[in-house]
Protein backbone atom coordinates (compact mmCIF):
# COMPACT_ATOMS: atom_id res chain seq x y z
CA UNK A 1 0.00 0.00 0.00
CA UNK A 2 2.77 2.43 0.90
CA UNK A 3 4.54 1.99 -2.44
CA UNK A 4 1.29 2.60 -4.30
CA UNK A 5 0.57 5.86 -2.52
CA UNK A 6 3.28 8.26 -3.67
CA UNK A 7 2.38 10.95 -1.12
CA UNK A 8 2.64 8.61 1.86
CA UNK A 9 5.79 7.03 0.43
CA UNK A 10 7.37 10.48 0.06
CA UNK A 11 6.38 11.46 3.59
CA UNK A 12 7.90 8.27 4.99
CA UNK A 13 11.12 8.81 3.03
CA UNK A 14 11.38 12.36 4.41
CA UNK A 15 10.83 11.09 7.95
CA UNK A 16 13.44 8.39 7.37
CA UNK A 17 16.02 10.99 6.29
CA UNK A 18 15.25 13.14 9.34
CA UNK A 19 15.57 10.15 11.66
CA UNK A 20 18.85 9.03 10.08
CA UNK A 21 20.23 12.54 10.44
CA UNK A 22 19.15 12.73 14.07
CA UNK A 23 20.57 9.27 14.82
CA UNK A 24 23.89 10.30 13.31
CA UNK A 25 23.94 13.43 15.45
CA UNK A 26 23.06 11.43 18.58
CA UNK A 27 25.78 8.90 17.78
CA UNK A 28 28.37 11.69 17.63
CA UNK A 29 27.13 13.14 20.93
CA UNK A 30 27.19 9.75 22.66
CA UNK A 31 30.78 9.16 21.61
CA UNK A 32 31.78 12.51 23.15
CA UNK A 33 30.22 11.73 26.55
CA UNK A 34 32.24 10.12 29.32
CA UNK A 35 31.04 6.82 30.76
CA UNK A 36 28.14 7.11 33.21
CA UNK A 37 24.41 7.71 33.53
CA UNK A 38 24.23 10.56 31.00
CA UNK A 39 25.94 8.47 28.35
CA UNK A 40 23.64 5.55 29.10
CA UNK A 41 20.56 7.76 28.61
CA UNK A 42 21.96 9.04 25.30
CA UNK A 43 22.64 5.47 24.16
CA UNK A 44 19.03 4.54 24.97
CA UNK A 45 17.79 7.54 22.93
CA UNK A 46 19.98 6.47 20.04
CA UNK A 47 18.63 2.93 20.27
CA UNK A 48 15.02 4.17 20.12
CA UNK A 49 15.81 6.29 17.04
CA UNK A 50 17.47 3.32 15.35
CA UNK A 51 14.36 1.25 16.05
CA UNK A 52 12.24 4.01 14.48
CA UNK A 53 14.47 4.00 11.40
CA UNK A 54 14.12 0.23 11.10
CA UNK A 55 10.33 0.56 11.36
CA UNK A 56 10.27 3.19 8.59
CA UNK A 57 12.48 1.01 6.40
CA UNK A 58 10.05 -1.88 6.85
CA UNK A 59 7.13 0.37 5.89
CA UNK A 60 8.94 1.58 2.78
CA UNK A 61 9.79 -1.94 1.65
CA UNK A 62 6.21 -3.27 1.87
Amino acid sequence: MVKRDKVIHGMLEDELRRCESMASSLREQVEAFPEGNERQRKEESLKSFCERIQYLLRLLSV
